[in-house]
């Protein structure tokens, strides 16, 4: 099996993504529309490829008991990845995966994990900020750009 991560920075520099590698995985900040987020792409020499996908808002910790029943009901709409809470990041994180065993098939199969990862974080979007905030109002966006800083 390949480790797939030239191949991932291949199809971020064709779709005219910036993002900053590490050791061991490569970092980006994902947009649509006004919602942006962090996103940690990581690979594996057995082919396995991952995507994590961070909200920007800290979960406080009064509401993280609350949050776990509402994650696990939001995972049963899903059909491809879920959703969990992160205790070293207080954040909510949306995981999606692929295992990849034909190379011929590798950059369709890496480009849909991104797109998907993407969008499946933009749609549950205001359902995650209610979950964490109970709100039932509009997820107020001004200051989600501040929040989502690539260095942290």
């Amino acid at each position: 099996m390949a480790n797939h991560r030239r191949k991932i920075e291949e199809i971020l520099d064709r779709e005219g993504w910036s993002y900053r590698k590490t050791e061991r995985d490569i970092l980006l900040i994902a947009s649509w529309g006004a919602h942006k987020w962090k996103m940690d792409l990581h690979c594996t020499d057995e082919g396995q490829v991952s995507c994590f996908a961070a909200y920007p808002w800290p979960v406080p910790e009064n509401r993280r008991s609350s949050l776990l029943a509402g994650l696990n009901d939001l995972n049963l709409q899903q059909q491809r990845g879920c959703f969990l809470f992160s205790p070293a990041h207080g954040r909510v994180l949306y995981r999606c995966g692929v295992q990849i065993l034909d190379d011929y098939t590798s950059y369709e199969a890496i480009k849909e994990l991104l797109l998907t990862g993407a969008a499946l974080t933009d749609a549950n979007w205001n359902a995650v900020y209610r979950l964490i905030f109970g709100s039932s109002g509009d997820v107020p966006h001004s200051r989600l750009t501040e929040e989502v800083k690539h260095g942290e």
